[in-house]
């Protein structure tokens, strides 16, 4: 197996080469027989000692090393992918009372729609249930609710992340 990686970097270096001084550099590091420092795992290094193994392993003085059991390994983002998709639930929540906010807001009067623009969920409140309600009732009832939502989730997420 040596010859053949022997072999193979040779037909190999010319085109190495042609990519620059560090990539032939790196090369010759992983076609060693000692790993060596910044390439941990030199091609024929690598092939001694899984020989060995292999032959110790056959002579029965070994039992080798189980890498995978046939269960998938847990991915912790799984954990709280629900959580996630909560968290982008609630903005789509609020991202509509803001717009819903904005329009109400201009159909007022131009002042009205660039507090509800820069002071949401606040402004809507406001203008909603104190200033205009005909036309910005909904819109205030629409914040208050995405708003709670939101502190819901919050809520809802520390008390999840103490219980576990």
């Amino acid at each position: 197996v040596h010859q053949q990686i022997s072999n193979a970097a040779e037909f190999l270096r010319p085109l190495i080469s042609a990519n620059g001084r560090e990539s032939q550099d790196r090369f010759e590091k992983i076609v060693t027989n000692v790993p060596q420092a910044g390439e941990p795992h030199a091609l024929k290094y690598f092939v001694s000692e899984r020989r060995k193994s292999v032959e110790k392993q056959l002579d029965g003085r070994s039992s080798g090393e189980i890498l995978f059991t046939g269960k998938m390994p847990r991915f912790p983002f799984r954990a709280i992918l629900g959580w996630i998709i909560a968290f982008g639930f609630v903005l789509f929540l609020n991202f509509v009372g803001w717009c819903w906010g904005l329009v109400a807001g201009f159909r007022n009067n131009v002042e009205w729609g660039f507090l509800n623009l820069f002071f949401y969920p606040i402004t809507p409140v406001i203008y909603g249930f104190g200033i205009r309600k005909d036309l910005g009732n909904r819109s205030a009832k629409w914040a208050l609710f995405s708003v709670s939502c939101g502190v819901a989730w919050i809520l809802g997420f520390i008390l999840w992340i103490i219980l576990q």
